[in-house]
């Protein structure tokens, strides 16, 4: 049993992983979570590791690369067509690794894991940063200079 393409679905508490043979066919499913994940794939082979792009993908695809893995992030448009039958995380795992075989297809980028979000983050008075807990024009501005600054602070 040689796994080639590894498909993962990815879930709150656990995955749904499915591997594919050099011929495309289903040779391995297993439902892990997200430490035995990641011990699974230490103990695995060298092979392409496709999920879809979501919060915690960005993370375990950096994982999968230290480990030697070809980790691509597939966006759900291109696994679409690929499902077949009922929609379930077996069948979704399985759709992800048949889209990552395909040649043509666009991969999206990891995120760097110093990156922040792109929205400014403005902090209250007490540290927090819920925006619901105080009116818009309060809290220090993020802004590199005040004069730039939209609300003045």
């Amino acid at each position: 049993m040689s796994i080639k393409t590894l498909g993962i679905d990815l879930g709150k508490t656990s995955m749904h992983v499915v591997g594919l043979d050099a011929d495309g066919k289903p040779v391995h499913r297993k439902k892990l979570t997200r430490t035995a994940l990641i011990r699974y794939l230490s103990n695995l082979a060298p092979c392409r590791v496709a999920m879809e792009p979501c919060a915690g993908s960005h993370d375990i695809a950096r994982k999968a690369d230290a480990m030697g893995h070809d980790a691509v992030l597939l966006p759900a448009q291109f696994v679409r067509p690929y499902t077949k039958g009922q929609k379930n995380d077996n069948s979704d795992a399985e759709a992800i690794a048949e889209a990552a075989t395909r040649p043509c297809r666009r991969c999206r980028s990891r995120m760097p894991p110093n990156r922040k979000s792109s929205s400014c983050t403005e902090l209250g008075k007490d540290g927090s940063s819920s925006a619901r807990k105080r009116p818009t024009g309060s809290g220090p501005c993020c802004w590199s200079s005040a004069s730039s600054c939209p609300n003045g602070s």
